[in-house]
């Protein structure tokens, strides 16, 4: 339900930090992390610097909560206005590769959003990299699970 949700705007994986306590405290039975979109510019596109702060994060998260399953979605795609205006966003499927293989390699399942979104996406905010209010509701949908994008993609039901 709402009230399970952590969520703050602008979090990376490392200002992210002082939300695991939070989400410990609700001793949730799955946990989705979505992060990635502000670590590109955070990290200065390094990859490696990333990977390391979201398995600290997810380490931290395991640690307390050895029976929650984890759950990292992929970094949405951004339009191409946006890259041509921050060339880092060209690394964003590298970012999501290097999800995937962090993924495998510690037993989390990486949940792909990439289809989530059109590049004429009408849910996208004029900078073409953030994605309107509009669009959470069709995504996470709280009230019918069943229409929930992230726990179809987690095949959760």
């Amino acid at each position: 339900n709402k009230s399970s949700v952590v969520a703050v705007k602008g979090r990376n994986t490392s200002t992210a930090m002082k939300d695991i306590p939070t989400t410990i405290n609700l001793q949730p039975a799955n946990v989705f992390l979505t992060y990635g979109m502000n670590d590109i510019g955070y990290f200065s596109g390094n990859i490696e610097n990333f990977i390391k702060q979201y398995k600290k994060m997810v380490d931290e998260i395991k640690n307390s909560l050895p029976q929650t399953d984890i759950y990292i979605t992929g970094i949405l795609p951004v339009q191409q206005k946006a890259i041509n205006k921050q060339r880092l966003y060209t690394k964003l499927d590298q970012f999501n590769d290097a999800l995937k293989v962090m993924c495998n390699e510690n037993g989390l399942t990486f949940v792909e959003t990439k289809d989530l979104l059109s590049e004429d996406s009408k849910y996208y905010e004029p900078d073409g990299i953030h994605v309107k209010m509009e669009f959470y509701p069709i995504c996470q949908n709280l009230e019918d699970y069943e229409l929930n994008e992230l726990a179809k993609a987690a095949n959760l039901y």
